[in-house]
């Protein structure tokens, strides 16, 4: 209610016209994220009037807002989020890393700030949040962020433990492959143990990470594996490669 049915080209007029109403102004700052502007005069635009907006506003509000900001390429963006991420209340955590989710499946994050804050809140008293960070950190390109993945893979929540798992395959990062070998693989949960050797596969060698939703399917059945070698959930076998790699 109160938001003006506005296409997608004007949004960022309607955002100058209601800058006052933080209601609308959180309305049309999801939007922007949702449809990212791609003429860059549009989005030189629309940077202008989310600057105006970005200050002065509830978490509510000011974490979409930079969310769209960083949507659209700003630093200030990004840094904003990562403020929230580091010493946001719970909720405000919890949303900034929602936000941060869904600009990292677009395009991998590399703000300076994110390895920081996100080893922050990887020490946070709610599990669902610390579920959380461990899916930013795998699709954080910074080498500061694998320390954090190994402090999670002991973590004591089951859920926090699989996100890592997963999290470590999609870090692309070789190096992790050992704590994987050395944790995930003797994990008493059996989707920590999955998810594990989904990533090792991938780390590895070389093998496309199937979506979590599919990966026991997967490991029962690899298809076409195109000559790569496929080990499926031979522990022993991940456990003899952690030790003679």
């Amino acid at each position: 209610a109160g938001v003006p049915p506005v296409s997608f080209e004007p949004l960022w007029r309607a955002l100058v016209a209601h800058a006052s109403d933080s209601g609308v102004v959180r309305v049309l700052a999801e939007r922007l994220s949702a449809a990212p502007i791609t003429s860059p005069v549009e989005a030189i635009a629309a940077l202008k009037a989310l600057d105006a907006v970005a200050t002065a506003q509830a978490a509510s509000v000011a974490i979409p807002v930079a969310e769209a900001r960083a949507t659209l390429g700003s630093a200030d963006g990004f840094a904003t989020l990562a403020i929230f991420v580091r010493s946001g209340a719970t909720d405000a955590r919890f949303a900034a890393l929602q936000s941060l989710l869904r600009l990292g499946e677009r395009s991998r994050l590399t703000h300076p700030e994110l390895a920081t804050a996100l080893e922050r809140a990887s020490t946070d008293g709610d599990s669902s949040v610390r579920a959380v960070v461990a899916e930013v950190l795998g699709l954080v390109d910074d080498g500061r962020v694998g320390g954090v993945l190994t402090a999670l893979i002991r973590d004591s929540s089951e859920d926090v433990r699989f996100q890592t798992a997963y999290a470590m395959g999609r870090s692309g990062s070789k190096k992790l492959a050992g704590v994987l070998c050395e944790f995930g693989v003797t994990d008493s949960a059996d989707r920590v143990r999955e998810a594990t050797y989904a990533s090792l596969h991938h780390l590895v060698h070389g093998h496309a990470l199937p979506p979590p939703s599919e990966i026991s399917e997967w490991l029962s059945d690899p298809g076409d594996t195109g000559g790569r070698p496929f080990w499926g959930r031979d522990h022993l076998r991940w456990r003899e490669y952690w030790q003679h790699p």
